[in-house]
């Protein structure tokens, strides 16, 4: 099997949806071989961090561009919001600053998900 990469958009607190409620993050690109390798450079250009997570990362591919995730991976993409907000935390700490807070954009990229799959 070929390399994976999905973005995803939308995180923690999850954003609010038109009808109030909250709503989960959506996959905001997806793809395999050459695109996946787009996706990633794109995501790493751009200062987005990318998580190697090869189980995540296929089940994520599965969906549409534009899906939200679904509850069977909640837990999965809460692991994941955890450490990303954990490492934007200690970037900042280390660079003397406050650690980073959400700003509730959803259309703020959150994450590249990277599977090297043989």
């Amino acid at each position: 099997m070929r390399k994976v990469a999905v973005a995803l958009r939308g995180g923690l607190p999850w954003t609010p949806g038109a009808n109030g409620r909250a709503e989960a993050p959506v996959i905001a690109a997806s793809g395999r071989g050459f695109l996946a390798d787009e996706i990633v450079a794109m995501a790493e250009a751009n200062g987005v961090p990318v998580e190697h997570d090869p189980a995540l990362a296929m089940a994520l591919s599965h969906l549409e561009v534009g899906q939200a995730i679904p509850p069977a991976l909640y837990t999965a993409i809460a692991e994941l919001l955890v450490f990303l907000y954990e490492l934007d935390a200690q970037q900042a700490r280390a660079a003397g600053s406050p650690a980073p807070m959400d700003t509730g954009d959803p259309n703020a990229p959150l994450s590249a998900l990277l599977s090297q799959v043989s």
